[in-house]
């Protein structure tokens, strides 16, 4: 009777490991597919963490100067940018009071686009090209971005924001990144948001009537006071696609356009 008691108590514990041996090849099974599928989804074209995008951007940097003759493969006074596509030339072209329409023209008769901004070393040097170079030492450029359809009419949401979305996917552990900008860049070349430099908190507000499709791209020396506000050299707004509405705001004006286009070398 003993004899076969013990058998019995065997038995059991011996099933009770193996329950728990599949228990466990179980969750381990589960875990590494989990770590496949978050690997394979594509959340946008900028792979970097949502503590990247706030603070390098796609880590443009500039070579040669702006009069250069032969600019590491931009036109004379153009401005030579690395980024992780290539070589990008940059201009800023005056003209004061010109349609963000008419600024897109005039840059494809150079065989260039507006232009979108990268990261801080290109709106550095935007801000300050503008500041020394255009009529007026205080102004805003229109720039290439627009805001996208699916934000058109509407104001900061969790689905129309500043900048980008994240969340912790608590049993990963792993921040993971999603894209849900109001605004994006249409020269097809810049990527990700750390170029969105947004006057403030409130911004893109989409105000005065929710049709603010442009970014006016505010340069000058030094911070400066406006209508109450700081407005620091690089400051965006979202404003609408035409000039006149700085008629009453003449350091708000608009002063000329932003071109870019890719290196030949």
């Amino acid at each position: 009777m003993k004899l076969r008691f013990l058998v019995t108590f065997r038995s059991i514990k011996s099933r009770k490991y193996d329950n728990e041996l599949i228990e466990m090849v179980s969750r381990v099974f589960i875990l590494l597919l989990g770590l496949i599928t978050v690997s394979a989804i594509d959340f946008g074209s900028d792979s970097s963490s949502c503590e990247d995008d706030d603070h390098h951007g796609g880590g443009g940097h500039n070579h040669g100067g702006g009069n250069g003759g032969n600019n590491n493969g931009c036109p004379r006074g153009w401005r030579r940018f690395t980024r992780s596509s290539g070589g990008w030339c940059i201009r800023v072209y005056s003209q004061t009071n010109i349609e963000f329409s008419s600024a897109a023209s005039a840059c494809s008769n150079r065989n260039a686009v507006l232009s979108g901004i990268q990261d801080s070393s290109e709106m550095d040097y935007i801000s300050q090209s503008a500041s020394r170079n255009l009529a007026s030492s205080t102004g805003s450029l229109w720039i290439g971005a627009k805001r996208t359809a699916a934000c058109a009419r509407s104001k900061l949401t969790a689905t129309c924001s500043k900048t980008v979305s994240c969340f912790r996917e608590k049993r990963m552990k792993k921040i993971l990144k999603i894209f849900k900008t109001s605004f994006y860049w249409t020269d097809s070349v810049t990527t990700g948001t750390a170029g969105f430099s947004w006057l403030d908190g409130s911004q893109p507000d989409n105000a005065l009537g929710g049709n603010q499709d442009c970014i006016a791209f505010f340069f000058a020396p030094s911070t400066t006071r406006i209508a109450n506000v700081n407005w620091f050299p690089g400051a965006m707004d979202d404003v609408n696609c035409v000039s006149s509405q700085f008629n009453s705001i003449p350091q708000r004006r608009i002063q000329g356009y932003v071109c870019g286009k890719a290196a030949s070398s």
